[in-house]
């Protein structure tokens, strides 16, 4: 049987129970909210996984933990994988912003916006569905959490995505610029002196 009162609505990842399948809800975790289950064979683990079956079913409980099926073939089910950030590279910076950070994680594509603690990056590429390469914005001391938008959800807030803004240290004079604060330095005591003597001389 294929179609029902849920084909061709799109999911979002929640479940992920084994390699073997998975299961994606129509909205969030509540009793009676419809979901499908799809088991692979060969596994996800394969690297070529073969959907194997799909069936519907509605949550039993308010976790969605326990289901009750109610037929097989849900046709034209598009799944959506859930947004998430799992790794920022490097994960501090200055907090006169310019840092560019590599965001790893998923479901980036036709990603809308990247913020750092609410503050809009100062800019951002999306180079595949699992990277984002983004300009951290000029923030005060403290971290941050980096958030992606796309229009299929929000990156929820994790400890992966805390991104640490610190004062950049002071600017440590090159060798050129020592070269001169000594000449000058010396340059200022010779005119003292001549001035000194010709104080004494007249």
């Amino acid at each position: 049987m294929g179609g029902g009162p849920i084909a061709g609505a799109t999911y979002t990842l929640v479940v992920n129970s084994n390699t073997g399948s998975f299961r994606v809800l129509q909205g969030p975790a509540a009793t009676g909210v419809r979901g499908i289950q799809l088991s692979f064979n060969p596994s996800l683990a394969s690297g070529a996984p073969g959907l194997n079956y799909q069936e519907e079913f509605t949550c039993a409980d308010s976790t969605c933990t326990g289901i009750a099926y109610t037929r097989q073939g849900v046709a034209n089910a598009s799944l959506t994988q859930a947004v998430s950030v799992s790794n920022l590279s490097p994960n501090s910076g200055s907090t006169l912003g310019g840092t560019s950070v590599t965001i790893t994680g998923s479901g980036f594509t036709g990603a809308t916006g990247v913020t750092f603690g609410g503050t809009p990056a100062a800019s951002f590429t999306i180079v595949s569905a699992s990277q984002i390469t983004a300009t951290a914005p000029a923030r005060g001391v403290g971290v941050a959490d980096v958030i992606v938008t796309t229009p299929n959800g929000v990156s929820a807030n994790t400890a992966a995505d805390n991104f640490t803004y610190v004062v950049p240290p002071a600017a440590v004079p090159t060798l050129s610029e020592w070269a001169m604060i000594l000449f000058g330095s010396i340059l200022a005591g010779g005119a003292a002196m001549y001035i000194e003597r010709r104080r004494q001389f007249v």
